[in-house]
């Protein structure tokens, strides 16, 4: 069959046959492809595979064999097909290669993207990836609030404009405007932005916080001592918002960090089960748990929910609710209680009268160990992560019946130290300590 003729439209239609299914050579070999070349243009031809056909165009480039697709038939007619031919030979014969033009254009194309990629659309990119592994929202929140307190400035800016020296600036001014954990978050929250967006773009050059040489710093393990607990609870007694004293009061016997105690909803405390959970701790929801409440702790909470029916028209499902500017109902958002003072020159300050709310976390551990509650029992209580070297204990996960033992016996051992009566009244207040 001739195989080089004037490629057109009807050439195209009736003599560049397609192999037929099942087809065989002369060697008996599968044919899946036939080519066509144009009588008039050299190089230029058409690939009958079996069931498209495609106008190409071949050349030798160095002593290889270069062969470039063009386009299909009939999205693409043969006349337009041929003038694209004859600018791919001429570019062919002065040595260009289109496929290694075509590799460099996409490489451009990539190294602008990557160029441009700015701290905004990284933190996005990680926040989005924080969100896929149910990180929780306070936790993607903070990394736009450090972003806009440290490195609003660097908001716009192209990664590839943020310079280690950059980031050793700038970790070195926030640890001393605002100290240096403020500093360590700051650069912490940059490097995983910084890596998320190497996932995307590993053009990217190395991470620029590697420079940076992070303050030392150590966790405050501060419980408050026996002595000192009767006071705290007479503070906490007094606080004239009782749903802000019973917040203080139900940290203290369950050692719920600060976000877990601020935001249970109703439907998270079981009063039959007499249990709370908390689906979305600390590590998101696969760090989900469910604790035994004490007597004292369940009593309070029932005393709770008259109580915010009385004073809310309703508390939107919030156990500790509370009243924004604008009228609208949710939890409480900070826990942490202030006074004003008078200064020395009269003026009045704002200083806080009770400790962090992370105290009580670090006193109800410490309840846990005196009152004889084991440490696996007192990790599960508190939500910490559980051994998995030993694997005995990787297996073990004490029933709610266990724990409801533990956690009564920490409650009796906290409120006997707080010196307070059956409904929580310091004794010391009402003169009847001793009596």
């Amino acid at each position: 069959m001739e195989r080089r003729f004037k490629i057109t439209a009807d050439a195209v239609e009736r003599r560049c046959r397609c192999p037929e299914p099942g087809e065989v050579n002369a060697r008996g070999k599968p044919v899946r492809q036939r080519i066509y070349w144009d009588s008039e243009l050299p190089g230029f031809g058409v690939l009958a595979s079996l069931t498209v056909k495609s106008f190409i165009v071949q050349k030798d480039i160095g002593g290889r064999t270069v062969r470039v697709s063009i386009g299909r038939y009939p999205t693409w007619a043969p006349d337009a097909a041929r003038r694209r031919a004859r600018e791919l030979l001429v570019d062919m014969d002065r040595g260009i290669d289109p496929h290694a033009r075509a590799r460099e254009e996409a490489a451009r194309q990539r190294r602008s993207e990557w160029e441009r990629y700015t701290l905004d659309q990284a933190i996005a990119e990680h926040v989005l990836r924080m969100r896929a592994k149910g990180c929780a929202q306070r936790s993607m929140d903070t990394m736009g609030e450090l972003v806009d307190r440290y490195m609003p400035d660097w908001r716009s800016r192209p990664l590839v404009a943020i310079t280690r020296t950059d980031c050793v600036a700038r970790h070195r001014k926030v640890s001393a405007d605002h100290g240096p954990v403020v500093a360590n978050s700051a650069m912490r929250i940059l490097r995983a932005a910084y890596n998320s967006a190497r996932k995307l773009h590993p053009e990217l050059p190395p991470n620029p916080v590697e420079a940076v040489e992070f303050n030392a710093q150590r966790r405050k393990r501060s419980p408050i001592p026996w002595a000192e607990l009767p006071a705290w609870w007479e503070r906490v007694w007094a606080i004239e918002n009782p749903v802000r004293r019973d917040l203080h009061i139900l940290t203290l016997l369950t050692g719920l960090r600060s976000g877990d105690a601020k935001t249970i909803r109703w439907a998270d405390v079981d009063f039959d089960a007499g249990t709370l959970h908390r689906p979305r701790p600390k590590g998101g929801v696969d760090r989900a748990f469910t604790i035994p409440l004490c007597r004292f702790a369940l009593a309070m909470l029932a005393r709770r929910r008259m109580d915010n029916l009385r004073y809310f028209s309703s508390d939107q499902g919030w156990v500790f609710p509370s009243r924004e500017r604008e009228g609208r109902v949710t939890h409480v958002r900070e826990q942490k209680e202030y006074r004003y003072a008078k200064g020395a020159g009269d003026e009045l300050r704002k200083e806080r009268y009770l400790p962090s709310p992370h105290r009580l976390r670090d006193t109800f551990a410490s309840a846990c160990r005196e009152a004889g509650v084991g440490l696996f029992e007192t990790k599960v209580l508190m939500n910490h992560v559980l051994p998995e070297q030993d694997v005995t204990e990787s297996y073990q996960r004490p029933s709610m019946d266990y724990l409801r033992g533990c956690v009564e016996r920490v409650a009796a051992f906290l409120l006997a130290r707080a010196k307070v009566d059956a409904d929580g009244r310091p004794l010391r207040a009402t003169g009847t300590e001793g009596a």
